[in-house]
């Protein structure tokens, strides 16, 4: 939906693009005050704009284009063999050159003897390793520069620029995600910022991605997009719950009303918002907790709007049976749970209560989920007295875990976890339930694998404290 043209140039532009820069906005301002908060200044934020908001659009498009229908497009990238251009070749070579001397933390300048070399810094290769380095670097620089510069002047197909051509739509928020954590890190990596400041600004940048991408959403809303099935109950066809669309948007080609997956999302990336924010508050020398937490929120809360979606990314470039979101999702979640466990608790007793929280929660969530699913479709089934069964589980493994945190609750949830294994097989539940198992199963295995004894102990044959003071 167009919001207005520009005078003389005849450009329109997108509600979409209006509400992806107020969400940059928010995004950027809660980072520069959460920084501040952290001893920080605001504007370090700035520096670390100049290269996340680019290279999060470019992974966002390149993350959408590589499991859409389109992913010739990106895998042209990479075809050196079609072609090369001599132009390309010059500027692979300097570029390569440039590239090559940054692997192996070397100043091209002063390697070309353009600046003197420095006393007490390193200003040529040293040993073979570096000219490995080197020589792979600067070769995959030149190929790549070469063949670029071939797509950019005799590209047939004009894969390079509908590869870049965001008009055309298509981005993908996991996308963003991956490439802004990459640049967070190469800038941190530049600043020569220790590991408790890196643990620090992902910190900040969990919160500020989140209400980022609530507000985002709303782009959505106006290209009337990311809805989920058809709603046939008239009962239910009303805003929030649901979305009018038109029959040009339609999935189906038939105007109607669909659930409001954006506005799902939206709302519970807001309440995540301050959710983290209380985290924070409450865990200020725990760095690295908010970004466990926004990994598991977000991949919950993602695993499970996926699973309404019908515009989803699948596997094998679309023609999959796996949502490439929720697979992502479940990853997020394991990372999250295992990472926010051993840097939350020192003590090993409140490691083991929180094995038996997220084990009965998780499993809880999952049929409560599943259940809602089944009422929808207004079915009894067996699948629906399972669920039932598999929730009044998750709460009894609630009472256990508060009654002994250790051996019960570890029984309790293999027994558990086993019986939703079996009814998730029966009953036929789609894929984006078993995101829900990802947590568990991890947790589970953890439990039974270091008995006990708490994660860090168990890893690093050392107490927490130690490790603490190490670091």
């Amino acid at each position: 939906m167009t919001a207005f043209t520009i005078p003389f140039l005849n450009i329109e532009v997108k509600w979409y693009a209006i509400m992806i820069v107020i969400g940059m906005v928010a995004a950027l301002l809660s980072a520069g005050l959460l920084f501040k908060r952290r001893g920080m200044t605001s504007d370090t934020v700035i520096d670390f704009a100049i290269l996340v908001l680019p290279l999060g659009i470019l992974g966002a498009r390149f993350y959408y284009i590589i499991f859409s229908s389109h992913s010739a497009w990106f895998w042209a990238l990479f075809k050196f063999w079609e072609g090369i251009h001599w132009l390309g070749i010059i500027v692979g070579l300097i570029g390569g050159f440039a590239l090559a001397c940054l692997a192996v933390k070397l100043n091209p300048l002063r390697v070309l003897r353009i600046l003197p070399a420095k006393e007490g810094q390193k200003n040529a290769p040293e040993g073979a390793k570096d000219f490995v380095i080197m020589l792979v670097v600067g070769l995959a620089t030149l190929l790549f520069g070469a063949h670029l510069f071939w797509l950019i002047f005799n590209d047939p197909d004009e894969s390079l620029y509908n590869l870049f051509n965001l008009r055309m739509g298509g981005l993908a928020i996991y996308g963003g995600v991956i490439m802004g954590v990459v640049a967070l890190l190469i800038v941190c990596r530049v600043k020569r910022f220790t590991f408790r400041q890196v643990l620090q600004v992902l910190d900040c940048a969990a919160v500020a991605v989140i209400i980022g991408q609530a507000i985002g959403r709303w782009g959505n809303f106006f290209n009337q997009e990311a809805y989920g099935q058809r709603i046939t109950d008239a009962a239910w066809q009303w805003f929030p719950f649901a979305v009018k669309i038109s029959a040009a948007n339609s999935v189906d080609g038939a105007a109607g009303w669909f659930h409001a997956t954006f506005f799902y999302e939206s709302m519970l990336n807001i309440f995540g918002f301050f959710v983290l924010l209380y985290m924070g508050y409450k865990n200020k020398n725990k760095p690295g907790i908010n970004m466990c937490g926004y990994f598991v929120w977000y991949g919950t809360v993602r695993a499970f709007i996926e699973g309404l979606r019908t515009d989803s990314l699948f596997t094998a470039g679309g023609t999959g049976t796996f949502r490439v979101s929720q697979l992502l999702s479940m990853g997020l979640i394991a990372f999250g749970v295992i990472t926010g466990f051993i840097i939350s608790f020192k003590d090993c007793n409140q490691r083991q209560r929180l094995l038996g929280y997220v084990l009965s929660a998780t499993i809880a969530l999952c049929a409560l989920v599943w259940t809602v699913g089944q009422l929808f479709e207004n079915a009894l089934t067996v699948a629906g007295v399972l669920s039932v069964g598999y929730l009044v589980a998750g709460v009894a493994l609630v009472a256990f875990s508060y009654l002994t945190p250790s051996r019960i609750s570890r029984f309790a949830g293999a027994a558990t976890l086993t019986v939703g294994v079996l009814y998730l097989c029966l009953a036929g539940a789609p894929v984006w339930c078993l995101a829900f198992l990802a947590v568990p199963a991890v947790v589970l295995v953890l439990a039974l694998t270091f008995k006990g004894e708490c994660v860090p102990c168990a890893l690093t044959d050392t107490s927490y404290e130690e490790v603490a003071c190490k670091e």
